[in-house]
C-alpha cells in the first residue's frame, strides 16, 4: 500500500518540476522519508533537490567528514527504500 505525506522533501520534490514528480510520487517519497530519516536530514535533504552536485561533495568528502558520512548512509539507505516503494506510483 502506497502511502502519502506532505512536508519538505515533498514540496522539494514538486518545486524542481521534474516529469516523474507527480505530487502522488512526491508524497509517497516524503512517507518513506517520514520513517527514514530524521527531522534534521530531511531539511539538510531539501537543499540536495537544488543542487544534485553539492550532495555529489557530501558523498565525495564522507571520509574526512563523521557528519557526511553518517548523512550519506541514512540518505542512501532513504533513496533505495523509496525508490522500492515508490517506483509504481
Amino acid at each position: 500500500m502506497v502511502q502519502f505525506a506532505s512536508g519538505p522533501i515533498q514540496k522539494a520534490c514538486q518545486a524542481q518540476g521534474r516529469k516523474q514528480a507527480s505530487r502522488a510520487r512526491c508524497g509517497c517519497v516524503q512517507a518513506v522519508a517520514n520513517r527514514e530519516l530524521s527531522a534534521a536530514d530531511q531539511r539538510r535533504g531539501v537543499k540536495y533537490f537544488k543542487d544534485p552536485h553539492a550532495l555529489q561533495e557530501v558523498r565525495q568528502n564522507q571520509d574526512s567528514n563523521a557528519s557526511n558520512k553518517r548523512f550519506w548512509a541514512a540518505w542512501k539507505a532513504f533513496g533505495a527504500r523509496a525508490e522500492q516503494i515508490c517506483s509504481g506510483v
